[in-house]
């Protein structure tokens, strides 16, 4: 049967929402979470991944009561503190010896030199050694020194210790333990426009609202970096369609440049403090929209983040290690009338220095923004799908694992003036692609076919553009064969 056959069969219960929803929480029974609450009781100042697991250790039978949403509120209120009372804190800390119970993200590092623990929390993004952390709290919680962890600690004035703040205890509030098995098993129990329909409510949205198969895919694409490791992926469109939303929510691998400075010291590393960079120390990067970031020493960066894309090395100085991460870049275009963009030179609202054929050739993908309508309240989503924070580890977990072999077994990509470097990136599409949809590696010869399709659009589009500006990249087109 046709992919597109496929997405649009119904069996005789799907097209009941309840049904669909109770096959959700009967296969994803701990790990599932209406997302209907979500949006009507969503405390936006809490990432969505950290809210949603809270929301879900008060739901009784996947509702919320008025008691139980009272409760909530009142200890996100409680321990999650306003910026701007930072010095208020310090002062019931340490002038008048209250103990304090902070939710927030923390980060532990360990000083070699003298083989104590320094502790990072955006809250008291200042005090990093003026914190100290109980021993036992680490051996524990080991993620506080991989990514960092959400959690509510309590912070104490120990006077016998030269550190004015001690936290004495930590209780976490994210998902400790997620099983990878469960989710590739898993889709074994839904059918291909079932199993899609759970990945954009996770994501946050309706998927009635996206109706056609392409809009769909295109909204899962957003996700490709975030199972792919090195995958550069560009998202030009009109403001409103969740691009930021997504993003800012989905995961706690990844961080978001919405504005401001960003130096290569912050984005690469710090020669003079010895400390990695944004990209030696997340999953994903995502320049939200270029128009609102500066770039210090723009040329020396945008060098570094081309060589980087390339070859995944981090080289400055005598520093050099290798990382993973995947970059996200996303920028506005302006539509005409019709809703396509009045400049068909789309990458025009890019920095000067990033319109260069070597830079934008090191794209692996490119999505369409323009071809999704701008989100609204009711494009948000009212059924089940899987709890953020879970999902988020699903993603970290799964990107660990080559799918490459399964894509290089079934597809060639072809072409008179195709070079390995579109190949990769397009095997690395495929890839992304199969880990979300078919993650169990179950796959006919109308899904690979479909796969391959895709992977050559999303590249082909780079190469269009990349053609507007360098004639070496002008009439070249791409095809493929599945290997039967």
């Amino acid at each position: 049967m046709e992919f597109n056959q496929k997405f649009n069969e119904k069996n005789e219960i799907e097209d009941s929402m309840s049904s669909y929803n109770e096959k959700v929480k009967s296969i994803f029974a701990e790990t599932s979470i209406n997302k209907d609450l979500v949006r009507n009781a969503h405390a936006r100042e809490l990432p969505r991944y950290i809210y949603e697991w809270l929301l879900y250790k008060f739901t009784e039978n996947g509702e919320l009561s008025p008691e139980n949403k009272r409760k909530l509120f009142e200890l996100i209120e409680k321990h999650y503190p306003d910026p701007e009372q930072v010095e208020y804190y310090k002062y019931l800390i340490i002038k008048d010896h209250q103990t304090l119970s902070i939710l927030n993200k923390f980060e532990v590092s360990l000083n070699a030199r003298t083989e104590e623990y320094d502790v990072y929390l955006p809250f008291f993004s200042g005090e990093t050694k003026n914190i100290r952390i109980v021993e036992s709290i680490v051996d524990q919680y080991k993620g506080l020194l991989i990514n960092g962890i959400w959690g509510i600690a309590q912070i104490i004035n120990d006077p016998t210790h030269n550190r004015p703040f001690t936290i004495n205890s930590f209780n976490p509030v994210q998902i400790e333990e997620v099983h990878l098995d469960q989710f590739i098993q898993a889709r074994k129990a839904f059918t291909l426009s079932e199993w899609i329909d759970l990945l954009i409510n996770t994501m946050g949205l309706n998927p009635k609202k996206f109706p056609k198969l392409q809009e769909k895919i295109y909204l899962l694409t957003r996700l490709i970096p975030y199972v792919e490791k090195n995958f550069n992926l560009i998202e030009m469109g009109p403001k409103g369609t969740g691009k930021s939303f997504l993003h800012k929510n989905i995961s706690t691998y990844v961080h978001v440049i919405g504005g401001g400075t960003i130096s290569r010291a912050e984005l690469i590393y710090h020669i003079g403090k010895h400390k990695k960079g944004l990209l030696l120390t997340n999953d994903v990067v995502v320049f939200d929209d270029f128009s609102n970031i500066q770039i210090k020493n723009a040329n020396e960066v945008i060098g570094k983040l081309k060589n980087y894309m390339a070859d995944g090395l981090i080289d400055v100085g005598s520093f050099k290690e290798n990382s993973n991460a995947a970059i996200i870049i996303m920028g506005n275009v302006d539509l005409n009338e019709d809703g396509i963009p009045s400049n068909r030179f789309y990458f025009r609202s890019l920095p000067k220095t990033m319109q260069d054929s070597a830079f934008l050739d090191r794209i692996s993908a490119f999505i369409p923004g323009w071809k999704l309508h701008p989100i609204r309240q009711e494009d948000l989503s009212v059924e089940y799908g899987l709890i953020g924070d879970w999902f988020s580890e699903i993603l970290h977990s799964i990107r660990k694992k080559n799918f490459i072999y399964l894509v290089e077994n079934m597809i060639t990509f072809t072409g008179p003036k195709t070079r390995a470097r579109d190949a990769n990136y397009m095997k690395a599409t495929a890839s992304g692609l199969i880990k979300l949809l078919f993650p169990d590696k179950i796959l006919d010869l109308d899904d690979w076919d479909f796969i391959a399709k895709f992977s050559v659009e999303l590249r082909q589009r780079v190469m269009d553009q990349l053609g507007r500006i360098d004639p070496e990249f002008q009439d070249t087109k791409i095809t493929y064969e599945i290997v039967s």
